[in-house]
């Protein structure tokens, strides 16, 4: 099989809630995690933000996708559904985003990243519930998703082109890593670029694969 010039980067991009501001503006004050510290002759990274962002409204980002023509994306959204959402309505709506990513937008991987709990504390903390919605629906996404069970309901075959991201390191002491009840505090922030980083180097040779085989 055919693989890509090593000249030609991966186009990346982190489409999401206000995480995915405030990792850019982190990364714009710490030079040393820019573009996710990875080659820009490998991988090419674009942020779009929706700050408050619930997964109904992601749609709205369609059209700037389209003009990026990203390969791969990186869906971070639900934490501001779940407040109001069951896991299983949430899972929906973020499905079909995932699927108009590819098949509208022509993406061709899309990951689900991991929601993370919120603090009970904080201005934006939550009750003990919402952290048990939180792991409901990341399990949803583990049994429908990562294990490629799910089957596209529109076109009737296994939806591989969605996965799963699950962050290590996030699970314990939680509390420790967010500054208001949700956003990652100073110790968090570079926690979780880790994380996005082994997701896209992770992903990068599927991605390359379908690239060279549509090139």
């Amino acid at each position: 099989m055919a693989e890509l010039p090593p000249t030609v980067p991966i186009k990346v991009l982190y489409l999401g809630h206000s995480f995915v501001r405030r990792i850019s503006d982190y990364i714009d004050l710490h030079p040393t995690h820019l573009n996710f510290g990875l080659s820009s002759s490998t991988h090419d990274i674009h942020f779009i933000g929706r700050p408050g962002g619930h997964a109904r409204h992601l749609a709205r980002a369609f059209p700037a996708v389209l003009e990026l023509a990203p390969d791969l994306v990186f869906l971070d959204i639900g934490t501001n559904d779940l407040t109001v959402m069951h896991p299983q309505e949430l899972f929906s709506q973020v499905m079909a985003t995932a699927r108009g990513l590819v098949n509208t937008c022509g993406v061709k991987t899309v990951v689900l990243l991991q929601v993370l709990p919120r603090t009970v504390e904080g201005r934006f903390g939550q009750p003990a519930e919402f952290q048990t919605k939180v792991e409901q629906y990341n399990n949803i996404i583990q049994s429908n998703v990562y294990h490629q069970k799910f089957i596209d309901p529109v076109y009737n075959v296994p939806s591989t082109p969605i996965t799963y991201w699950f962050h290590r390191g996030f699970r314990s002491d939680i509390g420790s890593l967010i500054v208001d009840g949700v956003h990652l505090n100073q110790t968090g922030l570079p926690l979780y670029i880790k994380s996005l980083k082994r997701a896209i180097l992770r992903f990068s040779p599927e991605v390359q694969r379908q690239l060279a085989l549509s090139s």
